[in-house]
């Protein structure tokens, strides 16, 4: 092999290394996280947080009106011995919707819906 070719192949190796740890998608031994698909029925654009025993806040993701995406949560906000809460905020607006709190075990999926009026959030089982 060249010195070059080498050199790329090294390099490729690299960079897939270095990206490992960044890769949502499942692995062989099973994610122990959870997932929420959320629907924004609403006319604007949401910030989504999971609030751990009331104290704990953390942004889970950002969904566009008349979206629906698929949010991860880690595996360190699953399992909670206090519940989690879900709460979002729409862009430009002084209040919040909330559900909670609720138990989401490792591997779980969540259905949640925020509807046009924005003042509550629908929490399903996720269809499979």
């Amino acid at each position: 092999m060249s010195h070059r070719i080498r050199a790329l192949v090294t390099l490729g190796a690299g960079l897939f290394a270095a990206c490992a740890p960044y890769h949502t998608g499942g692995s062989a031994a099973g994610d122990l996280g959870a997932k929420i698909y959320f629907k924004n029925e609403s006319f604007d654009q949401v910030a989504v947080y999971a609030v751990l025993g009331g104290v704990q806040t953390s942004r889970i993701g950002t969904v566009m009106a008349g979206r629906t995406d698929t949010l991860a949560l880690a595996p360190s906000i699953v399992n909670s011995p206090s519940g989690l809460t879900i709460l979002v905020r729409p862009l430009g607006r002084d209040f919040t919707a909330e559900v909670g709190p609720i138990t989401i075990l490792p591997g779980d999926a969540l259905q949640i819906g925020l509807p046009p009026s924005q003042r509550m959030l629908v929490i399903l089982p996720a269809r499979p």
